[in-house]
């Protein structure tokens, strides 16, 4: 609290006035990332993070930043469709007060999985007809993996098809 007084050129104070309380807000911003979700696929915009801001006088405004990228920004709380990057985040209160985050880093799996079907493994049907034919899909990186010939509609967890009649087979493969 501040107590004014006024003295003009004549030596005279006044001091009538009423003393003046300079306030701040009660406590800082403070704006805690959380990483919702990290990239599911090698080269995927699956990310999702959320900032959960507290103390400081709402509301607030969100500004993030993309370091890999400074043409892309968000204002969302928590932006989604995010890819592998380093994430920034400035969060203003109603006073114009701010916080600027540490780098968020979404991370995606090391690679791309490859898929092929080696020659070797296809064996065509053994007759006109027949439904013997097989073959057996290989995937690298090593991993679990699930395995479908009918566009996703069924998956297995084996990686070799049996059973199957002569035909143009098309192979989709999720970890």
């Amino acid at each position: 609290i501040y107590n004014i007084s006024v003295r003009d050129n004549n030596g005279c104070v006044f001091s009538g006035l009423p003393p003046v309380e300079i306030t701040q807000p009660a406590n800082p911003i403070l704006a805690p990332v959380n990483i919702v979700q990290q990239i599911a696929c090698h080269g995927g915009n699956d990310g999702i993070v959320r900032v959960t801001p507290f103390g400081g006088s709402a509301p607030y405004l969100y500004s993030w930043q993309r370091v890999g990228d400074p043409l892309w920004t968000s204002t969302a709380q928590q932006p989604e469709g995010l890819v592998a990057d380093t994430y920034r985040v400035r969060v203003t209160d109603a006073n114009g007060c701010f916080v600027d985050s540490e780098n968020i880093i979404l991370t995606q799996p090391a690679s791309a999985i490859t898929v092929s079907i080696p020659v070797a493994t296809v064996n065509p049907v053994s007759c006109n007809g027949a439904a013997d034919g097989s073959f057996l899909v290989s995937v690298t990186p090593v991993g679990v993996y699930e395995y479908s010939i009918d566009a996703g509609v069924t998956w297995q967890a084996s990686n070799l098809f049996s059973g199957l009649n002569a035909g143009t087979y098309n192979v989709s493969v999720r970890n």
